[in-house]
């Protein structure tokens, strides 16, 4: 469909043992960490709308596009999430990156 097939894509490891870490280990541990999860998803992707980003596809009911356990990056205390190329947005936009705020367990 000559799509691109653009991504951010990360390799995040624990300094201390030299282990990869999941996305998952980021997460806090409650029951709650989805519906969190989606608001910040939710309020990262307004964000970047109001930078400018055409979201084209993308309803509040598709929010887990974002997420795959591959396409993340830690910086700080935030967790960047990479989305691929034409997921939520057309191609000209690029890979679109979401910082989402760590939330303490």
């Amino acid at each position: 469909d000559g799509r691109a097939l653009v991504c951010g894509w990360g390799d995040t490891w624990r300094v201390k043992d030299g282990m990869p870490v999941g996305l998952k280990e980021l997460l806090p541990k409650s029951g709650r960490w989805k519906k969190q999860m989606k608001q910040s998803v939710l309020t990262a992707l307004e964000g970047c709308a109001q930078q400018g980003v055409y979201l084209d596809g993308f309803t509040p009911d598709t929010w887990k596009k974002c997420i795959h356990p591959g396409r993340f990056a830690v910086t700080g205390e935030h967790i960047l999430l990479f989305v691929p190329q034409c997921t939520i947005a057309p191609a000209v936009e690029g890979v679109v990156e979401l910082l989402i705020p760590r939330t303490k367990a």
